[in-house]
């Protein structure tokens, strides 16, 4: 069986992996037992069916689906204000019990010349999106020899729903972005900082090669449960306060935030907003495109051994890296993640220290270059 959180990895690889949404099926037939699973399109208007991955069904019987489905006899078809609503998990057996009719769906044609003769009998299904008479489902048939889908395994579906809702929403706004768009993600895979994708909330939709190696090293920065997140608490609060304001337009952070871990470690995060194009199946949306970066390694050495000769802190070693840069010190302040008054107070204890008096001579000292007269 395998377990839940392969399967969230999973959908949330999907939008960005081309057969991303057929390990997605493999693993929820293994979960379920299922021996049919599909996620598709129904265009209530058209009458037709489009298929976005399929497993269990051969190419004959797909081509009968349409005229079997849309048929008035359908509970499903009949009942779509009850079954379709977004979000919503629903059986065969809880169709019956709506409708107080045990042999509702046994009775349709959708039955009888479509799913019994592929040997299909318990459905559990899911509603991803729903609006204007389109409908985007997961569906899971069960054989005649095997139970129906009971409550445990309703709740399990429940559980990843909310997932399956994120990942595909993206996948549809990748679907009608325009070229351009989609070479603009393509772009972010070739660059040299981390970069990432994500709902105002910090769910990841899209990591360069950059970043998915960081997450695998997972010292700075962690994917738990679909969620970009930071493994300091402080780093935590920063990142998910960055992407916040970031997509309600709050608060800019022109000179983005630092991120502390472990050992000294620090990765430098920017953040802009992303709008989406105007959809016919789901609202507009903002995303947060994340650059994450490293300070460059040469001044960094440069900066540690002057801290271990000075005896300076991590938190002035970290204010002079931005100095460095030649960041502002209230600019400095913001990404250090402390108060204009806090780094003046560490700048003063610099100064004391080296022995300085000017910021530039300060950051000469540090990084061993002449001051210019």
């Amino acid at each position: 069986m395998a377990p839940l959180g392969e399967m969230i990895e999973a959908i949330y690889a999907s939008p960005v992996d081309g057969s991303g949404w057929r390990d997605v099926m493999q693993l929820l037939r293994a979960r379920f037992g299922s021996n049919m699973e599909a996620l598709y399109f129904l265009d209530t208007a058209d009458q037709r069916m489009r298929i976005v991955e399929l497993q269990g069904v051969t190419p004959v019987w797909l081509e009968r689906f349409d005229a079997a489905y849309f048929l008035a006899d359908n509970p499903w078809v009949h009942h779509a204000s009850w079954g379709q609503q977004p979000g919503a998990v629903r059986t065969g057996w809880q169709l019956a019990e709506y409708t107080g009719d045990a042999d509702v769906l046994r009775r349709s044609t959708y039955f009888n010349e479509w799913m019994r003769p592929q040997h299909f009998e318990h459905i559990m299904g899911v509603t991803s999106y729903a609006q204007d008479g389109v409908i985007a489902n997961i569906s899971m048939f069960r054989p005649p020899d095997m139970p129906r889908f009971d409550d445990g395994l309703i709740r399990e579906m429940q559980a990843l729903t909310p997932h399956i809702q994120r990942a595909f929403g993206f996948c549809m706004r990748l679907e009608s972005a325009t070229q351009s768009e989609r070479l603009g993600l393509a772009l972010l895979d070739t660059l040299a900082e981390g970069f990432a994708l994500v709902d105002g909330h910090g769910h990841l939709h899209h990591a360069n090669p950059v970043l998915e190696g960081w997450l695998r090293t997972g010292d700075l920065l962690e994917a738990k449960a679909g969620r970009l997140q930071a493994r300091a608490p402080t780093a935590a609060q920063q990142l998910t306060a960055l992407i916040a304001d970031t997509a309600l337009g709050l608060a800019p952070h022109p000179g983005g935030v630092d991120l502390a871990g472990p050992g000294g470690r620090v990765l430098n995060a920017k953040a802009m907003p992303v709008r989406g194009a105007n959809l016919r199946y789901l609202p507009p949306r903002t995303y947060v495109l994340l650059m994450f970066s490293e300070p460059r390694a040469d001044d960094a050495a440069r900066l540690q051994q002057a801290g271990e000769r000075y005896r300076l802190t991590r938190a002035e070693q970290r204010l002079a890296l931005h100095l460095a840069a030649g960041t502002s010190l209230r600019d400095a302040a913001e990404r250090c993640g402390i108060g204009y008054g806090t780094a003046r107070g560490y700048l003063k204890l610099l100064f004391q220290k080296t022995g300085t008096h000017r910021q530039g001579e300060l950051v000469a000292l540090l990084l061993g270059r002449e001051q210019p007269g």
